[in-house]
């Protein structure tokens, strides 16, 4: 017997890539209108099913590769995501929030709005910020117990 091999033809880089493209672009869609939504609605999915969905499909599609997958993950949030079921969890998130809202180390976003403001000529020190943040801190405590109750 005489078998003959077809080979598919090539297909243009610049073709694959505008589809990887359009493919980007039609999951953000897609996953940001559940978002959007709160749910999608001819189907049983939710915010979180549209996440990893979406996720899934950027991997399957080829258009973000595992390394830059794994490495664009923020485990602290997701950390934090999962022990807020519980109320050690919960007091973790809310001493983060609080020692965000106290010093100036409390929060990776306070450092580098300091940093910038350094660089601006504007020099913000520990007393300083400690003077507005206590006095957050002290209001947002009162207010949450205030709140409970």
């Amino acid at each position: 017997m005489n078998y003959t091999t077809r080979t598919m033809p090539a297909v243009s880089p610049e073709l694959l890539s505008d589809a990887r493209i359009l493919a980007a672009f039609l999951i953000f869609f897609g996953s940001y209108v559940v978002f959007a939504v709160g749910k999608c609605p001819w189907m049983k999915i939710d915010r979180p099913g549209a996440a990893i969905i979406g996720a899934v499909l950027m991997l399957a599609c080829r258009i973000v590769g595992a390394r830059e997958a794994l490495t664009s993950i923020d485990f602290a949030t997701i950390v934090l995501l999962f022990l807020s079921r519980c109320a050690c969890g919960l007091s973790l998130a809310m001493s983060s929030t609080l020692a965000g809202n106290l010093t100036i180390t409390g929060s990776v976003a306070n450092i580098i709005v300091v940093e910038r403001t350094a660089a601006e000529g504007v020099h913000v020190g520990f007393r300083e910020y400690f003077r507005v943040g206590l006095p957050v801190t002290v209001a947002t405590l009162r207010r949450d117990r205030c709140g409970s109750r």
